[in-house]
């Protein structure tokens, strides 16, 4: 195979820059050879390399007169070295992806015992100042009750949990601590989550509200719905947890949405 050089390697051996070279080969009456692997390159041989060299007096580095210019095409992987690199990269996507749902998979529902339940039903069964809260929300006196905070309303209150009525039909319980929890409504397990928590958002079929536990005479049991309207604030009673039914609640958010009609 004739050895061949392209311009720039051309220019390098006779050390000048390409606009000499071009000047050097209009005055020798030479004309450039097709590269013989890329037909859009040219080149020169070698026996114009060393022509030019000896009518401009120019010396040919030693170890560069015998080099190709044809450079060797890079070896590819064969078949089976491609399937093996797929084969590990296939596995290394795999336990990452199984890092990433181990690190966001939400920790698991804890809900109280029964004797727990048991206990917080019966704590919530009446108000817990020198006052108890009758069926139509007024205050009726009497009888003294000693109060125990649920752990709940012993921390700082956070993001509140959210009830919302799903496109499917069901409705849909999202805990900021927890992630989705799978309640179904007015269960014991429902009831119990409720008494757990201090406040929480209701966005049902006709309406929304905010729901929380009453502190206006003293530390209570109870529940009120509230809603700002129109610029105006709005409150009604729920009454206990047992009373947090989603017909209770759909109800409530329905008398708030007829506030803004």
């Amino acid at each position: 195979m004739m050895t061949t050089f392209p311009l720039l390697t051309c220019c390098e051996l006779l050390s000048i820059d390409p606009k000499t070279l071009r000047n050097w080969l209009r005055q020798a009456n030479m004309s450039l050879q097709v590269h013989p692997t890329d037909r859009r390159a040219k080149c020169l041989s070698m026996e114009q390399v060393q022509h030019l060299a000896a009518l401009h007096h120019r010396a040919l580095p030693s170890n560069r007169t015998e080099t190709s210019s044809v450079s060797e095409p890079i070896p590819l992987p064969d078949e089976a070295t491609r399937l093996k690199q797929i084969a590990y990269l296939e596995a290394q996507m795999a336990s990452f992806h199984q890092q990433l749902t181990q690190l966001y998979q939400p920790p698991p529902v804890m809900l109280p015992t029964p004797a727990q339940q048991k206990q917080i039903m019966l704590q919530e069964d009446v108000p817990t100042s020198a006052q108890e809260v009758s069926g139509d929300g007024a205050p009726d006196t009497g009888r003294q009750y000693s109060w125990i905070p649920l752990p709940a309303e012993s921390r700082r209150r956070r993001v509140v949990p959210l009830i919302e009525y799903g496109a499917a039909g069901t409705y849909v319980i999202v805990c900021p601590q927890q992630g989705e929890l799978l309640l179904a409504p007015d269960t014991p397990a429902w009831f119990a989550w409720l008494a757990s928590i201090s406040s929480f958002r209701f966005v049902g079929k006709a309406g929304r509200l905010g729901a929380c536990r009453g502190y206006d005479q003293g530390p209570r049991r109870t529940w009120y719905a509230y809603r700002t309207i129109h610029q105006r604030d709005y409150k009604h009673y729920l009454g206990t947890t047992d009373h947090l039914t989603i017909s209770c609640l759909e109800h409530m958010a329905a008398t708030f949405q007829s506030y803004v009609e």
